[in-house]
């Protein structure tokens, strides 16, 4: 039942304010007359709330746009190992953890993706050996201004650790410094 048409006493039972001294209750006489405003009020908050859902969705569709791309292979690196395939794929954005960061960070690296100012990508750095056998992988994740034109700047990281890992594997240890034995010398 609406609360204009309530008793004073079930007005204030409906509306919790039985509890409250006198001089803090707000009679109904003065809710009734309130009721445009609140009304407007109403009206005013829900045009808000509609407006900034539809910013959200806007934003975050564009955030979701610029997140997603093809996977490819960017390059690949013959040697007398086998071969470094390089290639890069979308960020796995839910694996962040949201918590780890300051609020606000969050919200400005979520604009400047969906503005288009970088895309979160991650590069990886495959390891085949000569017979086609995959031996390592090496990931890294990263912000680039230029999907479309990436340089060896934007996935040199993963390169260098692929190619230290082969370096490591394959290469042989130095020489160490041994004393040669004499053989024996034959009198004359």
């Amino acid at each position: 039942r609406p609360l204009q048409q309530c008793s004073e006493e079930e007005y204030f039972r409906l509306t919790g304010q039985t509890d409250l001294p006198e001089n803090q209750r707000i009679p109904q006489k003065t809710f009734n007359a309130t009721e445009k405003y609140w009304q407007r009020f109403e009206a005013w908050l829900g045009r808000q709330l509609r407006e900034t859902t539809e910013r959200c969705f806007r934003q975050l569709s564009r955030f979701v746009e610029n997140c997603n791309f093809e996977p490819r292979v960017l390059r690949e690196y013959r040697g007398e190992y086998g071969v470094i395939k390089v290639g890069v794929m979308p960020q796995d954005i839910g694996a962040i953890d949201v918590l780890e960061f300051d609020p606000d960070y969050i919200v400005s690296w979520v604009d400047k993706v969906a503005d288009g100012v970088f895309t979160p990508v991650q590069f990886v750095a495959n390891v085949f050996y000569r017979n086609g056998v995959q031996m390592a992988s090496f990931r890294g994740d990263t912000e680039v201004e230029d999907i479309i034109h990436l340089t060896a700047k934007d996935y040199g990281d993963v390169v260098g650790q692929a190619v230290e890992w082969v370096r490591e594997q394959f290469d042989e240890p130095a020489a160490v410094d041994r004393p040669i034995a004499q053989l024996p010398r034959l009198a004359a």
